[in-house]
């Protein structure tokens, strides 16, 4: 349906004017334009807040007609009911009037008449002003903050919270609602436990004085003593944790400025607002809502709302519309919140016993806590009994390697290019510290990752130890090889001196250029180079995604997860340059006209299976190159680069790189 001026009032993204709006509130449209804007109104937050807007303004004026206008106007004397014998007699009357007084008579009582209507006049046009710009004022008021302003302030007052305790854990009390096709489904109080160093949490469901903790797995046999009551996960728990999963958002803490801001950093949004409030505690609110483009994929938020308190910036509020066979919204309301210290809480709600992620084979966390040059120094010089223990063989535990340590060791590496084959590698070892070993050539290449590694160096959780293979040679027998990442096999490839047997498209290609066999041998190197240098980067890949297994990425926190995400795009980044640059030497020779198959990844399973598919792409494509252009490869070996599998084979991997670089 198509208004006059031509704009659709069915389109997606159509949103009544404010002129629509009041000839619909003064029900001067059509029955089909009406039914169409109440429709409107009904689903656009938007709309209707402005809808009531206007409702107000004209209601303000409406009162001040009654309450100023209405009085300014005297009432009839007598209700006028004298008025015609009044008139018959003055009309009777003769008087003899000068011309003078007669002019004076009339001048004085058309300003009487004037002074009237210009005095009502004026308090009708100042009413009609006031009430124009208060509208207008109201419907096109500036925003307190911007949507990213609002993000930024609330993260940045979680993180000085965090710092201000010693030992963090972020205590968070929500109450979770969902609903189905507009009606209340569930309703659960939660509360959790996140210990931000350790990066261990816990949840528990809170009914009334009663408190089960989520059992992360099913135990059979008696409870022991001091143990707490555990639960199963309740289902509508799970289909929150696979939707904020699915849209990258915390699982752990989704209530959180973070969590909303990767959601939001990756959502195509066609409207968003910032609008402040009044909450049931009397508090004053900001409320962001978003709005994302729909598409047709399930599982995908579609609009959102999070909310803070103005005074300190404090998340209060998520909810979110969800796509799905049908309509599905959560709403999750924190009731309570504190940061405590892990030495004041109930050692029973995170054992020490626990590892620090649930689904790895990691070490079990001391009770002290990790080192970190946030609190290094504070760890040094607190004296507090009550903060920080005392016992000194409680203190001389070893320290435990955070994840975001064991991503900056992986960063540093990755910037020296230290990934790419060499004998280097970090492990994490059963006293929960990391170790970096490797042997390398020469001692300029030594000092290069030496500068490189300082920045981690003096953190007491990371060993670094890095050889020449001079002084590697030299050390005593008993000392252990460090192990290698598993450089990608290196095997001698012979350029075959006749390859323009082997490839007669090398020849044809070399004919014009002078020297065929010298060219042929150079390009044939170079090509053998290149490969091998390219599948050097999907090595660095693979190995990147088994430091961190699918599981225990799960369990990063969203900033660790963003910097191990970023590590994975990167190197994704650098096999998609190698590989192009490797297509485009062998199009001279072999033109290959196929067009990679682009993959969409969702979600860190779909992430970790597009890394393997990769690997598995560049290894097949490394050894039929390799094969090509080795002097026992015969004169068929070429035949595979010919073959139009090859070629396909190439652009998937490329096109793969570039979906695995754009993941999110």
């Amino acid at each position: 349906m198509n208004t006059k001026n031509g704009k659709n009032w069915t389109a997606a993204d159509w949103h009544p004017e404010d002129e629509v709006l009041l000839m619909s509130l003064d029900g001067e449209l059509e029955a089909k334009e009406t039914n169409i804007v109440r429709s409107h109104l009904d689903s656009c937050w938007s709309c209707r807040s402005r809808s009531e807007r206007l409702q107000a303004g004209i209601s303000a004026f409406m009162d001040y007609h009654d309450a100023v206008l209405t009085p300014l106007v005297t009432s009839s004397p007598d209700s006028w009911n004298n008025f015609g014998k009044h008139l018959q007699k003055a009309a009777e009357t003769k008087k003899d009037v000068s011309r003078f007084r007669l002019l004076v008579n009339l001048f004085g009582a058309f300003q009487l008449k004037l002074d009237n209507v210009s005095l009502i006049r004026g308090v009708t046009a100042s009413i009609l002003i006031a009430a124009i710009l208060t509208a207008f004022f109201l419907l096109r008021r500036e925003q307190t903050v911007s949507a990213s302003e609002l993000l930024e302030k609330a993260q940045d007052a979680q993180k000085l919270e965090s710092k201000a305790v010693f030992q963090p854990v972020v205590y968070q009390k929500v109450l979770l609602k969902k609903q189905v096709n507009g009606a209340d489904t569930d309703a659960l109080t939660l509360e959790s436990w996140n210990d931000k160093l350790r990066l261990r949490n816990r949840t528990a469901l809170a009914d009334n004085d009663e408190r089960k903790f989520i059992a992360e797995k099913i135990v059979f046999g008696k409870k022991q003593k001091g143990e707490l009551e555990e639960t199963l996960v309740p289902v509508v728990l799970l289909e929150l944790k696979e939707i904020l999963q699915k849209n990258r958002m915390d699982t752990v803490q989704p209530l959180s400025a973070q969590s909303f801001a990767n959601w939001r950093n990756g959502a195509n949004i066609a409207r968003e607002t910032v609008e402040k409030s009044v909450n049931a505690d009397g508090a004053e609110v900001l409320t962001l809502r978003t709005n994302i483009t729909p598409t047709a994929e399930k599982g995908l938020i579609t609009s959102a709302e999070f909310a803070v308190r103005t005074r300190d910036w404090h998340p209060v509020k998520l909810k979110f519309d969800a796509q799905n066979d049908v309509p599905q919204s959560f709403e999750l309301v924190e009731t309570n919140f504190e940061i405590v210290s892990l030495s004041n809480l109930n050692p029973n709600i995170l054992p020490s016993t626990e590892t620090l992620n649930a689904s790895t084979a990691q070490p079990k966390p001391s009770p002290l806590v990790s080192e970190s040059p946030e609190n290094k120094e504070e760890i040094a010089t607190n004296t507090n009994a009550d903060i920080a223990p005392t016992n000194t063989k409680t203190s001389a535990k070893p320290l435990i390697a955070t994840a975001e340590q064991e991503l900056e060791v992986l960063r540093v590496l990755q910037d020296v290019k230290a990934d790419l084959g060499e004998q280097i590698s970090l492990e994490r070892r059963a006293d929960g510290r990391l170790y970096v070993n490797g042997i390398v050539e020469t001692a300029e290449r030594k000092a290069e990752l030496t500068r490189a590694l300082q920045s981690v160096a003096d953190n007491r959780t990371v060993k670094i130890n890095i050889q020449t293979v001079s002084e590697a040679v030299a050390q005593e027998k008993q000392t252990k090889k460090p192990k290698s990442t598993a450089a990608p096999e290196e095997v001698a490839v012979t350029v075959d001196d006749n390859a323009q047997e082997i490839a007669p498209e090398l020849r044809r290609y070399f004919e014009k250029r002078g020297d065929v066999e010298t060219n042929v041998r150079k390009f044939s190197a170079q090509i053998v180079s290149r490969s091998r240098q390219t599948m050097s980067h999907a090595f660095a890949l693979r190995n990147l995604a088994n430091q961190f297994k699918a599981e225990r990425v799960q369990n990063l926190s969203l900033e660790a997860r963003g910097k191990w995400l970023n590590l994975v795009r990167a190197r994704a980044q650098s096999y998609q340059a190698e590989a192009a640059n490797l297509r485009g030497e062998l199009q001279n020779v072999f033109p290959n006209s196929a067009n990679g198959k682009t993959v969409s990844i969702t979600n860190d399973t779909e992430l970790f299976r597009a890394v393997e598919r990769l690997f598995a792409l560049a290894s097949a494509n490394d050894r039929a190159i390799r094969s090509a252009f080795s002097a026992s490869g015969g004169a068929n070996a070429a035949a595979p680069l010919r073959s139009a599998q090859f070629r396909q084979s190439l652009a998937d991997a490329e096109a793969l790189a570039a979906s695995i670089a754009a993941a999110k």
